[in-house]
This record gives C-alpha cells, structure tokens and sequence, in this order.
C-alpha cells in the first residue's frame, strides 16, 4: 500500500508541474533566431532582432524571417520597445547568434554579456560575433543561399571552426571573459553585397574591443590555441603560393623560471599534405621535402611570433598564458602578471611532417 500511495503521488505531482509548464506553439510566439546592436551615440543603442515565421498548417516548412527594429538606452528596454511592435510575445529562447557593431564593441559590450548570461531561456552554446558595418544591414540583407540569415551566419561559424577558425560559442567565451590571466576573442564578419565572409578574429581586452586580425592569419592563431584537424593554408615558397591541406596540429606549453621571471615555448607539431606542386625542382626527392619541412617550420614560426607581439602591444592574452602560469604556480597575483605580460619572453617551436605531396609539371 504505501508504495501504490507513493506511486499516486508521483503521477498527482507530474500532472500538476505539466499544467504549469507553458505550451506555446511556434505560431503564437515570435522567436527570435538572431540579435544585433548597433552604437548609436554614447546615450543611445540600436537593435534589431530577426523573427522567424512559420505557416500553420505546413509541416517540414522552411522558415522566412521578418525584422524588428528599436532604439534605447539598454538591450533590456531593447527589447521592452519591441514588445510593442509585436503581435506576438517576443521569445529569445531559440536565439543562436548575437551581433555587435565595431564601435559597439570598441565601446563595452558588458552590459550585453551580462544580459545574456542572466537569460535562462538563452542557452550557452550561442554565437556572439562582432561585425565589420552595421549588425541591422547584416540582419536584414538579401542573400543568394536559400535559407534565413540566422541559419545563414551559422553555417558560416560552424564550418569555419572545422577548419581554421578557433573554435568559439557563448560558454567558451564566458569562461575568457570571467577567468584569470585570459581574454576572449569572437569571430569578425563583414557583409559583402549578397554575402557574408568571415573576415577575420576580433580580440577584446575584458569588454571591449582591442584587435582584429585578417583570417588568412586565423590558423596560426588557432595552432597556438588549440589541436587543429583539416587546416588549410596557403604558403609563399619560392615564388609560388603553395596550398597545404588536411593540416593537422597538436599544441604544448612549456615554462621555465617561476612566477617573477616566466618564460615561455610553445611547442607546434604539425602534419600536412602538399597539392599541385609546380615549378619546384626535385620536389619528391626526401632531402628537398625535408628542406621544404624546414622552411615551412619558420615561416609558421615567424607568423605566430609576429601574433604574439601584436598582442603583447595591445596588452591582451587571447592564449590565456596568464591562465596557464595561474594553474601551474601558487600564489599567482593577476596585476602583478599583467604588469609583466607585455615583455614576458614568449617563443614558438613548429615542427611540420609533410606527409603527402601531389606533383604536377
């Protein structure tokens, strides 16, 4: 008897936290897919959110998308001005991506981190994405793929990240942006007529926007931080541009003297394959590919090397070297380190194994 009475309970219970759980159809909510901002003036902000529309009635329909626009002091009355305009309630919970406008972001972007951060109906593996131009003429371009611009600019982030892109969501940036000794980076994009590009990396110091590097530079960054698989880079090597595919990288940091007087290397091992080489002597001979192997080694070298002084020069760890001097030593004091970071000695070690070439007269 008192497991049937527990029994009873349970289902009671189930029944009463069922009513109480909202069961709003994708019809009768307007569901934001895609957010961005746009500075305005030290006063004023602009926002623009894309809607997507579904049919009644229309089963595996693809989505279309409307646009909402309001200007305001804050995201929050943001988004209470965009209630008005709605004839649905405005939903954030399917939300993917947020954009922030350059001077939006080379103002402070805090206020919208921690907005996102406390919305519990915005889960943690959205995009944030800094845009090169205004986030409203991104959101509502015409665009020849066949899909929403939300879904659109997706694409664009995920299939990057399985190349040469770092990879890059809401969480990993929360991590950067509240952790010690490590500053946050999101993808750049610009709209070019009827598309969209990933133009390059932008780098922000806290909350704010501090560097952006082109993404023919992106893989070195992400060999730094990160294991690479299915890379692609082009090569200047003796005249010619030469493309190394399949690149595949394992990355180890290493440090010598203690907290007062660290020293860094970081070490690179690479693996690649060469396509279509022309115009190169002897290039299947063992001892010309191990001279290419040596050659290659340093220009990746100088490539990362000139990265790190560029973010020494603006006083940003995207590396998170501080991070990494924090969880290896006691004691670690984050102004001191930030005081020291920009003349700490930081070298790289590549090591690249070709491990395939196609030859072409």
């Amino acid at each position: 008897m008192k497991y049937k009475w527990l029994f009873s309970l349970l289902v009671a219970s189930s029944m009463v936290l069922t009513s109480c759980m909202p069961n709003d159809s994708i019809e009768d909510v307007a569901i934001v897919q895609l957010a961005g901002y746009d500075y305005i003036d030290e006063n004023q902000i602009k926002g623009t959110f894309a809607v997507a529309q579904y049919t009644k009635g229309e089963q595996k329909a693809a989505a279309t998308e409307i646009y909402l626009t309001s200007t305001a002091d804050t995201a929050k009355n943001i988004h209470a001005n965009l209630q008005t305009k709605s004839s649905k309630p405005i939903s954030t919970g399917k939300m993917s991506i947020a954009l922030f406008n350059e001077e939006l972001a080379k103002q402070d972007i805090s206020k919208f981190i921690d907005s996102l951060t406390r919305d519990p109906r915005i889960g943690r593996d959205i995009f944030l994405a800094v845009v090169n131009g205004e986030a409203q003429g991104m959101i509502e371009g015409k665009y020849e793929q066949n899909e929403t611009t939300a879904r659109y600019i997706m694409g664009i982030i995920e299939h990057n990240m399985k190349r040469n892109f770092p990879n890059t969501n809401l969480h990993s940036f929360l991590h950067s942006y509240y952790g010690n000794g490590v500053d946050g980076f999101l993808p750049y994009l610009k709209k070019s007529k009827d598309f969209i590009k990933m133009e390059g990396i932008a780098f922000l110091d806290d909350s704010r926007l501090a560097l952006t590097i082109p993404y023919s530079k992106s893989l070195f960054f992400k060999m730094m931080k990160e294991k690479v698989s299915e890379g692609v880079q082009e090569i200047q090597f003796q005249g010619d541009g030469i493309m190394i595919e399949s690149i595949n990288s394992k990355v180890e940091y290493y440090i010598e003297g203690g907290t007062e007087n660290p020293k860094f290397l970081i070490d690179i091992r690479v693996t690649g394959v060469l396509n279509e080489i022309s115009n190169l002597e002897d290039s299947s001979n063992p001892k010309r590919i191990h001279k290419m192997e040596k050659e290659f080694n340093e220009i990746f070298e100088k490539q990362c090397l000139a990265l790190i002084q560029q973010f020494q020069e603006n006083n940003i760890d995207p590396l998170g070297l501080g991070s990494i001097l924090d969880n290896r030593s006691r004691n670690f004091d984050v102004k001191a380190w930030n005081d020291k970071y920009p003349d700490t000695p930081v070298d790289v070690k590549v090591t690249m194994d070709i491990t395939e070439t196609g030859i072409s007269s």
